[in-house]
């Protein structure tokens, strides 16, 4: 049973729950910019403090609790837009958002070549983070140099003069579809996952088939994927099969195969059989589409059986 936002506050100091040590309680939280949260499929009888900022760059992480307070509660659009699409905004996870849509290194049949300026790069990679992001196209720029795994700029003549950019090797855009645009209904699928989170918990499965594609360029495709389910879609844990058809056994994916690791994952089809076996609550699985999970409709009945 999830407690109360007030109940929660109390609980952080060590209070009796009573109404003059609730406004205390919530009064030194917010007077630093904290709130009682409690770790997604964790305990909800355990909360703890951390910064509200903080909450709303991980909320795929935290849960926070809600008041009893009936003026205080959120309508249901309010509260949906708190489950809006964006990557946090750390240096680190810029960089890492970069590696993972614009590589250092180019993948055959997963990017292409392009000269891009600075503001052509902002384009890109702005709509992959909230509205109000603080960053401008001279401190993207500025942070790029500063890493140098994207090497120096150059100058490029055009018709209009010349401009100065970089060629960067650009993921395909249909790889990387995780911008709050590219999916419909998404806040409300955020919503019911945080709102369901005590019963449920939301976990990923990526497939690539066994193609002719070099090494590298499945593993980034699963990267990708993955990456997509847990920031958007809010899994918990991602499972992958790589060199696997469409057309295989749920049953039989990765059984006796040494599954490589591939960021963003927990393990493969069988660890995802193990984790839904031995797992105290129901299992939201999450797809990217259909043919990801499988191409036999025989198949998947048998498996959500």
């Amino acid at each position: 049973m999830t407690i109360t936002k007030e109940e929660a506050a109390c609980s952080i100091f060590n209070l009796e729950i009573n109404q003059e040590n609730i406004d205390t309680a919530i009064k030194q939280l917010e007077s630093v910019g904290l709130v009682p949260v409690y770790f997604a499929n964790g305990d909800p009888q355990s909360p703890f403090a951390i910064a509200l900022k903080k909450v709303k760059l991980e909320p795929w992480k935290y849960i926070t609790y809600r008041s009893e307070d009936k003026n205080e509660k959120l309508s249901l659009p309010s509260i949906l837009n708190s489950y809006d699409v964006a990557v946090p905004t750390s240096k680190r996870a810029i960089i890492e958002l970069l590696n993972l849509i614009i590589p250092p290194v180019p993948i055959n049949k997963i990017t292409r070549d392009k000269f891009l300026t600075g503001s052509d790069l902002f384009k890109i990679v702005k709509r992959y983070f909230a509205s109000d992001w603080c960053y401008n196209a001279r401190q993207l720029n500025n942070l790029i140099g500063k890493d140098g795994s994207w090497g120096v700029s150059e100058q490029q003549r055009t018709n209009d003069g010349r401009i100065r950019g970089r060629t960067y090797h650009v993921v395909k855009s249909k790889l990387r579809r995780f911008r709050w645009k590219d999916i419909s209904n998404i806040s409300q699928f955020r919503y019911l996952v945080r709102t369901t989170q005590t019963n449920y918990v939301t976990i990923g499965y990526v497939r690539k088939s066994n193609t002719t594609e070099p090494a590298t360029a499945k593993y980034k495709s699963l990267t990708l994927q993955a990456y997509n389910l847990k920031t958007k879609n809010l899994c918990q844990h991602v499972f992958a099969s790589i060199d696997t058809n469409a057309d295989v056994l749920m049953e039989d994916r990765n059984y006796n195969q040494t599954t490589p690791d591939i960021k963003y994952t927990y393990g493969d089809c069988q660890d995802l059989l193990d984790f839904i076996d031995v797992s105290d609550k129901k299992v939201r699985l999450v797809v990217i589409s259909f043919p990801g999970l499988s191409t036999n409709p025989t198949n998947i009945r048998d498996f959500v059986k």
